[in-house]
């Protein structure tokens, strides 16, 4: 419903703007490099093979093509990105980490 989140990446240090972007329902189209598709994957975004311009384009073109299937992303993008770092989500982390889990 807002937009896309356009993130053409080498590499991924932390991926706190995309995942800011992605709770607000903009969909991350982005590179499947290091850590990325942990967070990003079909439900919830389109990735494309690193250094690849054209599909990065051809994504964006898509979704601009198909507003339905862009609706379904953006609503994922942003129920992932809050069940994956919540507070409450991170805690239970923190907790399992101390306890040795």
């Amino acid at each position: 419903e807002y937009g896309i989140f356009l993130n053409p990446t080498r590499m991924d240090s932390q991926g706190v703007s995309r995942d800011e972007a992605g709770s607000s329902g903009l969909v991350p189209v982005t590179n499947r490099v290091a850590a990325i598709p942990e967070f990003v994957d079909e439900d919830c975004g389109i990735l494309v093979e690193a250094e690849d311009y054209v599909g990065l384009a051809n994504a964006i073109e898509f979704l601009y093509k198909n507003p339905k299937e862009f609706l379904r992303l953006s609503e994922n993008a942003a129920k992932r990105v809050r069940r994956q770092s919540s507070i409450e989500q991170s805690i239970q982390r923190e907790i399992e980490i101390f306890n040795g889990k």
